[in-house]
């Protein structure tokens, strides 16, 4: 093949490439959303019965993570940059839950929702609530 062949197939390629591009950036989701997202037990599992023990997550979001001293300032301003003290350093467990967990009273408001629908909570982690009830219970929650 020669180099007019290969550059017409490379224009041709990058064409290609230029117009699909916008086309399958349109088809992916805007971003995180804002409304809670879940499932029930029967659209999990169809036949399942009412009476069955199922459990419960809730992830949280993180706080604090767009903020000038937040997770995305202080990942690129201090933890990945060469210059910085802080490069490749980490912080503990109990630092970034400090940090970046919600505040308590969503906690408080989760747990008292979850007893109020007839869920047990069983764990509450910085970042998640695990609570148990059966199916009936989990689904009207």
């Amino acid at each position: 093949m020669t180099n007019g062949g290969k550059i017409l197939i490379i224009a041709i390629a990058t064409l290609i490439l230029a117009l699909t591009a916008p086309i399958n950036a349109q088809q992916l989701p805007p971003g995180p959303s804002s409304t809670p997202q879940y499932f029930t037990c029967t659209e999990i599992i169809p036949t399942i019965s009412g009476s069955n023990l199922t459990h419960v997550i809730v992830w949280l979001r993180l706080s604090n993570v767009t903020t000038s001293n937040g997770l995305l300032s202080l990942l690129n301003q201090m933890y990945y940059n060469p210059f910085s003290p802080y490069f490749h350093k980490f912080i503990t467990p109990q630092q970034f839950a400090s940090w970046y967990s919600p505040p308590n009273y969503v906690f408080t408001y989760i747990e008292n929702l979850a007893t109020q629908y007839g869920l047990v909570v069983n764990y509450t982690f910085p970042m998640l609530i695990e609570a148990t009830g059966n199916a009936s219970s989990v689904d009207t929650s």
